[in-house]
């Protein structure tokens, strides 16, 4: 049949014209000197896939709605992985926070031994006011003063033996002693300024025992300076020195946080100041420097370091602006939290020299 013919003698039929939308078209040649023929060859459509892909799919018609039952129980499997998720983490949170307060309160002994030939002392001991027993060393001066040393978290007396050898050679003696919990000294934990409160008041005492008649001070370093305003009544000494000393157990604890962890570390702050009363039975408002400097009635001279993360410049101006007159302030170019008198000895020496003169004149000796 030639394109065109008719069908049993009808009239012709045209060809009809593929769809090209769900159609795909070949050529090929049907042999020698034969025209090319058109094979259509037909093709799912689009839709067609469609209804074969989609799962439940009927002759087009949207797939059936899933019952009620199977609903709730895939949004219940849903949440209860959710929640078992949540938990998990506060869990994780929570041992970790425990995990850091342990740390934070636990004690650091070590063996401090005798001390250096050059200071003169003498290695000694004395009893806290809780009755545990306290070691270091004593050096009698010339009868300038004498000054107690108090170290900070984690030290020993080996790290004020600095300052000791200046003080001594300006004629003062000189105490200096591992807190409670620290180096060769009784304690089984850190009480954060607290607990060293009375055994520096115990340092004091054994000082004004072997030295009678001369003017007292004290200069500590971090936890040494906020355990010698904290307690009560103040610290019965002359002059006072306090280096590094945080204001608050909160604004300490997020510093040091922001420290280790950036700036969302200071939002676990509770996480661990929540610990300091349900496991060590301390008030968190007995925490405050910023609050007992202002019982302190006796020269005062702070000191902080300019680039200091931990206790800030900012925080020793709190200290400062809470405290009585006299006092003086003194911020530290370039120093972080650490030994002042290592960063820049001359000025140290000069400045605290100069301070401890003052301030003892001034109270009559």
């Amino acid at each position: 049949m030639t394109r065109g013919s008719s069908v049993s003698g009808g009239a012709p039929i045209a060809p009809k014209r593929p769809d090209r939308r769900s159609m795909r078209w070949r050529m090929w040649s049907s042999g020698s000197g034969s025209r090319p023929c058109c094979i259509a060859i037909a093709s799912s459509s689009r839709s067609e896939l469609q209804r074969q892909e989609r799962p439940g799919a009927v002759d087009g018609r949207s797939p059936a709605p899933l019952p009620a039952e199977a609903v709730g129980a895939i949004l219940w499997s849903v949440r209860t992985r959710g929640l078992v998720i949540v938990l998990t983490c506060a869990a994780a949170l929570l041992a970790g926070a425990l995990w850091a307060g342990s740390q934070w309160s636990a004690p650091t002994p070590r063996r401090v031994g005798a001390p250096p030939p050059d200071l003169g002392a003498r290695t000694v001991e004395f009893a806290g006011r809780s009755g545990r027993r306290l070691r270091g060393w004593f050096a009698p001066g010339a009868g300038t003063g004498s000054v107690v040393l108090v170290h900070g978290v984690r030290e020993t007396r080996r790290s004020m033996l600095d300052r000791a050898r200046f003080l001594h050679r300006a004629g003062y003696s000189v105490l200096l002693f591992d807190l409670s919990a620290h180096g060769e000294s009784d304690g089984d934990r850190v009480g954060f300024g607290l607990t060293e409160a009375d055994d520096v008041r115990a340092a004091v005492e054994f000082v004004r025992a072997a030295r009678p008649g001369e003017p007292v001070a004290a200069i500590g370093f971090s936890l040494g300076g906020a355990a010698c305003v904290l307690g009560a009544p103040p610290l019965p000494v002359d002059a006072l020195v306090l280096e590094a000393v945080y204001p608050d157990i909160e604004t300490a604890v997020g510093n040091r946080l922001r420290v280790r962890l950036g700036r969302l570390g200071p939002l676990l702050t509770p996480l661990l100041t929540w610990q300091l009363e349900a496991r060590w039975g301390i008030d968190r408002r007995d925490l405050r420097p910023v609050d007992a400097i202002r019982r302190v009635r006796v020269p005062l001279l702070l000191v902080a370091g300019a680039d200091d993360p931990r206790t800030t410049p900012a925080d020793a101006a709190r200290l400062f602006a809470a405290a009585a007159e006299p006092k003086q302030l003194w911020i530290v170019p370039a120093a972080a939290h650490e030994d002042f008198h290592r960063i820049t000895p001359a000025e140290y020496e000069l400045r605290v020299l100069d301070f401890l003169n003052h301030a003892f004149v001034a109270d009559g000796h």
